[in-house]
């Protein structure tokens, strides 16, 4: 360091304190990050059981741009630095020079499969004990002590696997004095490998002891076995601190640590350090393993992400739509920990999809859907390279189910993806899965889509589900009725087959108690709609709540309420009232039933708590007002979704006319009183025009 560490500071332009520590030069050498402040903390980051401590806990402040973070590094005692820190600057032990004095000679090739020979004869590990004990430590190269770590693990685990009815969740108590001696031999050989290895051996040691099956993997393990782990992991994260290690290196030095320290990410987080100084050394042969590695990271993440980023912009265009798939589960599993990705890697691989869409395989694609569906990402390019996809590559079943969970996850009524979805299921229905059958059909009530084959569409889904409903898990088989529903085809056949102790008990069986919950709601959503469309239905089957305790309103429609309820009021009169989130006699307690904004007589015929009873002369003079928030609409918010349409076909059917009214108006219009009220008023005009006209 011949410049110094403050030198290096000043040349960055930043401002640091600093007490008696070094920070590794690389550190302040990155590219794009400058040191804005620097404070040692006292923790040190392991006991070294009577040693030294070698390495504490770090927090420096760290700005890029606009963006300033905490990030977590390492530092060591000061070395031959009296220039920078005086008189009292502490010593290195003379033992890391001697480290450096020590010449180890490697072995050749034709050493190592002789040694590799002897260590195949080693078939019991009192054996291999054995020659451990006898091997001189200083007069063997690192590499021989790294192959016996490895055939020790060996021998361990396959008897770990030997075992047919392991006592004590798998471990077998051995003889104390056994275990005692096996132990210290793995310290011995850890012991000569950190203090003689190179870095690679390190890292090979490191991958080795994480393939321990009989013992532990943890930092807190307090055996000596458990702290040369920790010893073993620290050497590494020096190394990698001082840029000893290459980008597929580092990556393994992560996924080590996370399966040593399971969920403690402290040293993880360190590595960004490491991941900094190579950050030019990312290229399309290692960005797939750093992407792999982000989930790992915490307090740092976001500067290794920024470098993977940008590598990725550079070198998209060389990667396979494998590697594309991988990187995008990766980036779902940041998604899933409350880190969401750029909108920029995300329109670039909207991009990559697009432009390369006619080579991505089958499986690519379906891995490429799925993560998409999980970051809940889509765009224009994105729909228009599925349209084209599907239109050549129509053989697999398991494709076109993701992507009709694709296009009913983002509500999108795409009728190239509609049409080629419903040929292929006319011909192939009889040989899909429940799973695929449910995930193809579902999104047609869903999304209201009548295919132009409909009839053939809708028998063959029928037969199929028909032959196959005892395979059908109780959720799914309700997808599919409320799906019929939807599209007005009401399945009288099946309802001796629902509404059956069977299926009721396999659904109270579930675990998942939502799920029970959601099921039995579509349940009576069907019992509904079978009463009022179908004439041969002997229902209602389930009984209706009379006193309903309370629903889940949708805070954005009782802020807009709110808002126009004056304005109505005006409109309603003195001989009519005005009712907020009610429910109709009669109609099961779902939220789909709920009228947003009743107009009715003053006085209707009877109130209980949470329903409004009106009779038919009364039901006949209301209005029900029902406010439409985006989610009620197709992506093209064009079509509302099958469910909405089913709820304003009900209420028609139960003697009240409806006002459609959609939310992103009424928010867009709020600032403006005057035209708010001209909108409520030409929304009610036209409904009484209509029925004028009936």
């Amino acid at each position: 360091m011949s410049m110094g560490l403050a030198g290096q500071l000043a040349n960055r332009g930043g401002r640091y304190l600093f007490g008696a520590a070094v920070i590794p030069p690389n550190l302040c050498m990155s590219r794009s990050w400058r040191v804005r402040r620097v404070a040692t903390s006292s923790l040190a980051l392991h006991d070294d059981r009577g040693g030294k401590e070698e390495l504490k806990h770090t927090i420096i402040l760290s700005q890029n741009g606009r963006h300033i973070q905490e990030l977590p590094v390492i530092v060591r005692q000061a070395k031959l630095t009296p220039a920078l820190w005086g008189e009292d600057a502490v010593q290195s032990d003379s033992s890391d020079d001697d480290k450096n004095l020590l010449i180890d000679v490697p072995p050749t090739e034709e050493e190592l499969n002789q040694l590799r020979d002897v260590l195949k004869g080693c078939r019991t590990l009192k054996h291999l004990l054995e020659l451990i004990w006898e091997m001189p430590s200083n007069e063997v190269s690192p590499i021989v002590f790294v192959e016996m770590l490895r055939k020790l693990i060996e021998l361990e685990n396959n008897q770990h696997y030997r075992r047919k009815t392991p006592p004590n969740n798998g471990y077998e108590e051995k003889d104390k004095e056994t275990t005692q001696t096996r132990d210290a031999a793995v310290c011995s050989l850890l012991e000569t490998i950190v203090k003689r290895g190179s870095p690679r051996h390190i890292l090979e040691s490191l991958k080795i002891i994480t393939r321990d099956m009989t013992r532990a993997a943890t930092r807190n393990n307090n055996s000596w076995v458990g702290h040369y782990r920790s010893r073993l992991s620290h050497e590494a994260l020096i190394l990698a601190t001082d840029s000893k290690y290459s980008i597929p290196e580092l990556c393994e030095i992560v996924h080590a640590f996370s399966y040593i320290f399971k969920e403690d990410y402290e040293l993880i987080d360190m590595l960004w350090v490491g991941f900094e100084a190579k950050a030019s050394d990312i290229d399309s042969s290692n960005i797939v393993d750093v992407f792999r590695v982000l989930p790992f990271f915490r307090k740092s993440r976001k500067v290794v992400f920024a470098d993977v980023e940008y590598s990725f912009l550079q070198v998209c265009w060389s990667l396979s739509g494998a590697a594309i798939a991988e990187i995008m589960a990766s980036l779902q599993t940041c998604k899933e920990q409350n880190y969401k990705p750029s909108e920029r890697i995300l329109a670039e691989i909207s991009h990559w999809i697009a432009t390369n869409i006619d080579s991505i395989t089958e499986e690519e694609f379906v891995d490429i859907v799925a993560a998409l569906c999980g970051l809940e990402y889509s765009s224009p390019r994105i729909v228009q390279s599925f349209e084209k996809y599907v239109k050549t590559h129509n053989t697999s079943s398991e494709l076109f189910a993701n992507v009709m969970e694709f296009c009913s996850k983002f509500r999108l009524r795409s009728t190239p993806i509609l049409e080629s979805c419903a040929s292929h299921t006319i011909k192939n229905c009889m040989n899909m899965s429940p799973v695929v059958l449910k995930s193809i059909f579902s999104p047609y009530g869903i999304l209201h889509y009548t295919p132009s084959q409909s009839s053939l569409f809708l028998d063959a889904v029928e037969k199929s589900f028909n032959e196959n409903f005892a395979r059908f898990r109780p959720e799914d088989a309700t997808d599919i009725i409320l799906s019929l529903v939807y599209l007005h085809r009401y399945p009288i056949q099946f309802v001796s087959k629902i509404f059956n102790s069977h299926f009721l008990d396999r659904l109270d069986s579930c675990q998942n108690e939502e799920t029970v919950r959601s099921t039995q709601n579509k349940l009576k959503l069907f019992d509904m709609a079978m009463t009022l469309d179908c004439k041969d239905y002997q229902g209602p089957l389930l009984p209706r709540e009379t006193n309903v305790k309370s629903m889940w309103v949708d805070k954005r429609l009782t802020r807009i309420i709110d808002s126009v309820v004056a304005s109505l009021e005006k409109i309603a009169g003195a001989r009519k009232k005005i009712s907020q989130f009610v429910l109709m006699k009669g109609t099961p307690a779902v939220s789909l039933y709920i009228v947003d904004i009743l107009l009715h007589p003053s006085s209707p015929s009877s109130q209980h708590k949470g329903r409004i009873a009106l009779s038919e002369d009364e039901r006949r003079s209301s209005i029900a007002f029902i406010i439409h928030v985006p989610e009620h609409y197709c992506a093209q918010m064009d079509h509302l979704t099958g469910p909405q349409e089913l709820r304003h076909h009900h209420f028609h059917r139960l003697g009240l006319r409806t006002v459609k009214l959609r939310y992103d108006v009424m928010t867009r219009l709020q600032p403006h009183q005057r035209s708010l009220d001209r909108y409520l008023q030409e929304s009610l005009k036209a409904v009484r025009e209509t029925k004028a006209k009936q």
